[in-house]
């Protein structure tokens, strides 16, 4: 994988999939993962980055839920976002606010104290034809 394409992937900006030329080959096989973070720590998005590993890129959906249990209802904030190792936790944790505040209005809610901010994730391939 090419480290540049790596380091500015949702680093400046936030980088989506659909963002991605449709001239690329993206294999999505897999299973999602989940990172659950409690109201919207910013230090446990800098942990959820550290820990991806070196030269991967990973698909991203950021949900919200008040439980954080499989079956209950949850809110999707944004389209698929990539990410890798080297973006940048503060941008993300900026746009993740951004699209929260957004739905907060958009609902006419208050708030969501107590709820968690969750990253259903996977390592994805890129294939540059």
């Amino acid at each position: 994988m090419n480290l540049d394409l790596l380091k500015s992937t949702s680093n400046l900006k936030i980088t989506f999939l659909s963002d991605i030329n449709h001239c690329i080959d993206i294999q999505k096989q897999g299973r999602f993962k989940f990172y659950i973070n409690f109201n919207f720590d910013i230090k446990l998005i800098q942990d959820f980055i550290d820990q991806l590993e070196d030269h991967e890129i990973y698909l991203m959906i950021p949900l919200i839920s008040k439980f954080a249990k499989d079956n209950d209802p949850h809110i999707i904030l944004s389209k698929q976002i990539l990410v890798t190792k080297y973006s940048n936790y503060i941008t993300i944790n900026k746009f993740l606010m951004d699209q929260l505040d957004l739905f907060l209005e958009d609902y006419n809610f208050d708030n969501i104290d107590k709820s968690f901010l969750i990253f259903k994730y996977k390592k994805i391939k890129i294939k540059i034809n």
